[in-house]
């Protein structure tokens, strides 16, 4: 089941991602908060980086596990704070002064930042002027390079391939998906998503612009919309190695590129009539969704679609994305869905399968919120699919 735990003021600024379990960040008119769930108390703030915040993600370091860094998108910058050191330890403020790097990534102050992806040494940074940019973490420098090929229009999303040490998809206003060689600067790939049919003479749907992005460990690909579509592709779903495969692994051969681009095998989904705000990988075949509108949906992907069922644009195959449960927020407008955390907790009814939060508009239409949500699964459903309770009220934090 979905159920809503707390609810936070914060500004109409997106929520950051999180990779972190104890730890959720609320964004506020160029500020960060740190909140430890359930407290709704402010654990620590990062003021004074001088623009408004834009993404923000928790990374510990490769060479340090003692090591916890927050990474914070502010106009054409990144910084870098080390949570853990005994200089952040102590203060209850955070300043640029206290920032380990901050980093100039923009070309200009028209090339602002939306959005920071996270992988081993590398961070990606999409921007306002349709740039895609790679800082290369591990040198001493924090060298940055730029991709050979940009977005005709606003990069908004990004995200590096799971298993594959030099590719990154990135998707924009420009209604494309770019694969990326980031080592080489290369593009490796291109997939253009051409808008809905008309919804009647006269009168078009809203372009396709890409406003989410969301990978599975196993190599699939969930692209949302701002008309409520969903492209999922299979082309780079690794395939199932036998066992005398697994054992001998000189001989599995790695494809030349990522093939989650491929038209062939990939299909649509209709998930609402309003802008896609998120999407979340659960498990590698269960995806959460969440529209503008607040609409939170999870769906069990089936990768086994026949030749008939994978589908070109515009058409919808039966049982590729079937959905399990639903639920609404009570925020009048969502403009994220936070990473999600599992927490998989053994001999508890029910059992927390994932913590997740979405930002948004309050219902007052006064303020922004924060609410945080737990997916459940029953053991005593005798489907074992999670169900939807929302009788539980969310509580207001004034």
């Amino acid at each position: 089941m979905f159920y809503p735990r707390k609810q936070l003021r914060v500004s109409l600024a997106p929520l950051a991602p999180t990779r972190s379990i104890s730890r959720s960040v609320q964004v506020d008119d160029g500020s960060v908060r740190l909140y430890k769930p359930p407290e709704s108390k402010v654990q620590k703030a990062i003021r004074g980086l001088g623009a408004s915040i834009s993404s923000v993600l928790f990374c510990g370091r490769a060479d340090d596990e003692d090591k916890l860094d927050i990474w914070i998108a502010s106009g054409k910058s990144v910084y870098r704070f080390d949570l853990r050191s005994p200089e952040s330890t102590n203060k209850m403020i955070l300043t640029r002064s206290d920032a380990s790097l901050a980093k100039d990534v923009g070309q200009d102050d028209e090339d602002v930042i939306n959005q920071i992806s996270a992988n081993h040494a590398y961070l990606a940074c999409t921007t306002d002027t349709g740039g895609v940019y790679i800082l290369d973490t591990s040198s001493s420098s924090v060298e940055v390079s730029k991709m050979k090929t940009s977005h005709e229009s606003i990069a908004w999303t990004a995200s590096f391939i799971p298993d594959r040490p030099s590719e990154l998809l990135t998707g924009g206003y420009d209604c494309a998906l770019l694969l990326h060689d980031f080592k080489l600067r290369t593009l490796l790939a291109r997939f253009d998503i051409t808008p809905s049919p008309a919804l009647a003479p006269g009168i078009s749907s809203l372009p396709p612009f890409i406003t989410a992005l969301a990978l599975s460990s196993q190599g699939a690909v969930a692209a949302g919309t701002a008309d409520g579509r969903v492209w999922v592709g299979l082309g780079g779903v690794k395939s199932i190695q036998s066992e005398s495969s697994r054992k001998n692994k000189s001989k599995v051969k790695r494809s030349r590129k990522w093939g989650g681009l491929n038209e062939e095998e990939g299909f649509f989904v209709k998930v609402g009539e309003s802008l896609i705000a998120g999407l979340q990988f659960i498990t590698p075949d269960t995806l959460l969704s969440c529209t503008v509108s607040g609409k939170l949906e999870l769906h069990r992907l089936s990768s086994n679609l026949s030749s008939g069922s994978r589908s070109r644009q515009g058409d919808m195959p039966p049982g590729g994305l079937q959905t399990i449960c639903s639920a609404q927020s009570r925020c009048a407008k969502v403009d994220i869905l936070t990473s999600t955390t599992h927490r998989l907790l053994e001999n508890q009814e029910p059992e927390i399968a994932a913590t997740f939060a979405i930002a948004g508009l309050h219902a007052d239409k006064k303020r922004g919120a924060v609410e945080l949500w737990h997916l459940c699964t029953c053991p005593s459903n005798d489907n074992s699919n999670p169900v939807i309770d929302t009788q539980e009220e969310i509580e207001k934090m004034e």
